[in-house]
């Protein structure tokens, strides 16, 4: 499905909403590959970012919520728990150079 603004939509519907797993692809380049239910982004997918940044983890409400990854275009990461979209509790922080914060 393609809508007004320029996003696409690949997946399963269920009462005319997203439901189960599904591709959407913003008009400004960033991708959605995951699980859906009641058009919101839940359980676990990847989100590419036109930045080069992407999350791979858990969803919850079109929210990253659980475990995941964040990569950063420059090459840091964060691995470690999320709630409500923000990092939160244990993780570890990864730059690029090697130098790492684990808590």
């Amino acid at each position: 499905m393609q809508y007004a603004n320029g996003d696409k939509y690949t997946g399963f519907w269920a009462n005319g909403k997203r439901n189960g797993k599904g591709t959407y692809i913003y008009y400004n380049g960033d991708k959605y590959i995951g699980l859906w239910v009641d058009d919101k982004k839940d359980g676990q997918g990847t989100l590419e970012m036109d930045t080069g940044d992407s999350y791979t983890g858990q969803w919850k409400n079109s929210k990253k919520h659980g475990s995941g990854v964040y990569k950063f275009g420059n090459g840091d990461y964060y691995e470690g728990e999320f709630v409500e979209g923000m990092r939160y509790g244990q993780g570890i922080y990864k730059w690029i150079d090697g130098s790492y914060y684990e808590g």
